[in-house]
């Protein structure tokens, strides 16, 4: 199939509005594939059919040219109509304000995340653990549920959901769980 001009050229704005979704992208369907593509290093090339049915990328490609060509072309093949180009290099990437609400607020779901529908946070630097916010570089959440200090401690899910002490204590398969280290040995897990 004939590919659109590529996302970036003087035609932009007239090659995208070709396509169904082009006002609201990405569509809940493909935001995790394009979130892949986005965060890939060029060369690389989305390409998809008018109506955002089927889409293909192809990233880490030997040239822009390259995945371009092979983007298009493979998801002519395997859609069974045809496709144009959307996007290379991720030139329209972070382009896109994908917009949620949360808690009355609203936000960019590109780059945040809403937390136990009341909170607002930014994925690059937090995360959420039953419906409380925290820095992901100094906490870390045990099975969806419980909030730890990943510099001092461990989360076990062996039996349960468990925290322990990292240096004193150790998540065991036997016996099943958390148990404290005796000192002089290295472990506590038979």
């Amino acid at each position: 199939g004939s590919a659109a001009s590529p996302a970036g050229s003087k035609n932009t704005t007239s090659a995208l509005s070709k396509f169904a979704c082009s006002k609201a992208w990405p569509t809940t369907s493909a935001r995790r594939g394009w979130n892949y593509y986005c965060s890939a290093a060029p060369p690389k090339a989305w390409a998809m059919n008018d109506d955002c049915t089927y889409a293909w990328q192809v990233v880490s490609a030997p040239s822009k040219d390259a995945a371009e060509k092979s983007a298009v072309d493979v998801c002519t093949m395997k859609s069974g109509g045809a496709c144009s180009l959307f996007d290379a290099d991720g030139t329209i990437c972070g382009n896109q304000v994908q917009l949620s609400s949360c808690g009355g607020h609203t936000y960019d779901s590109n780059t945040h995340q809403c937390c136990g529908g009341k909170h607002v946070f930014d994925r690059g630097r937090e995360s959420c653990c039953a419906g409380v916010v925290f820095k992901t570089g100094y906490y870390g959440c045990c099975g969806g549920h419980k909030l730890f200090r990943t510099s001092t401690q461990g989360c076990c899910l062996d039996d349960g959901v468990q925290l322990y002490e990292v240096g004193k204590q150790n998540c065991c398969r036997r016996p099943s769980g958390v148990c404290t280290i005796v000192p002089g040995e290295y472990s506590c897990c038979s």
